[in-house]
């Protein structure tokens, strides 16, 4: 802003100069005197202005420079991230639904391994894997009940056939 001002003010100088001149020589014979260290002046003050803009310049564009990159290496950081998050995620999905399939085709042995914690995945594994101990135990139940239902049928069948023999023969 001072270098503009300046340039305005010398700018002005000219103008009345020119004007003066024209009306009042003697006054027009003064500036020409000292016309000479303001020339000097102005050249040197367009010099280090135009320095001082040119660092102003390459300093604001290094600035952006510098920004641009770090906005580029910053989402390539937060989609590194999200990646990771994503896979971990579709990872733990994975695993529910590969040991839904187990239980689905029968398989109760199988665990679902998801960390201990509060989280949503971990209370998902723990009521999964609490459903599948107790379907491994029901089956279980169901399967010794079955064998004892067998063992009363097969010993009521040979109880009673041991005296409908003895009926059959005392007929005979």
């Amino acid at each position: 802003a001072l270098f503009a001002d300046y340039a305005a003010r010398f700018d002005e100088y000219v103008e009345v100069k020119s004007k003066i001149g024209a009306t009042h020589p003697q006054i027009s014979a003064t500036l020409s005197m000292i016309e000479p260290q303001l020339e000097a002046l102005h050249q040197r003050v367009d010099a280090s202005g135009n320095e001082e803009f040119d660092e102003v310049n390459r300093t604001t564009t290094q600035a952006a420079n510098l920004f641009a990159i770090g906005s580029a290496a910053a989402i390539v950081f937060m989609l590194l991230i999200a990646w990771a998050v994503w896979r971990g995620i579709l990872g733990l999905v994975n695993r529910t639904v590969d040991f839904s399939a187990n239980i689905a085709a029968g398989d109760f042995t199988k665990r679902l391994v998801i960390g201990e914690g509060a989280d949503e995945f971990s209370r998902i594994g723990q009521a999964l894997n609490q459903m599948a101990e107790n379907l491994q135990r029901h089956i279980l139940r169901l399967e010794e009940m079955s064998r004892l239902q067998r063992r009363f049928t097969s010993d009521v069948s040979h109880e009673l056939r041991t005296p409908l023999t003895t009926v059959r023969m005392a007929a005979d």
